[in-house]
């Protein structure tokens, strides 16, 4: 008997996967994926836009409230 991967149904599909992006949402990973940034994650497989280069002059903050 073959049992599925935590997260994927039978047919090795996500369970949950809100935004069609073929990554389980319970593994979506957010953070910076510009390898030649400082603050570069390795483990991020979504970009959340934010990349701080060593030569930036300004830093943008994005604050998300959650309702």
């Amino acid at each position: 008997m073959h049992l599925p991967r935590a997260y994927y149904n039978c047919n090795g599909e996500c369970v949950n996967d809100n935004n069609n992006n073929q990554i389980c949402d319970e593994l979506e990973i957010f953070g910076c994926m510009t390898n030649s940034a400082c603050n570069y994650n390795e483990y991020a497989n979504i970009n959340d836009g934010v990349a701080i280069l060593h030569n930036s002059i300004m830093i943008v903050m994005v604050i998300v409230y959650m309702i």
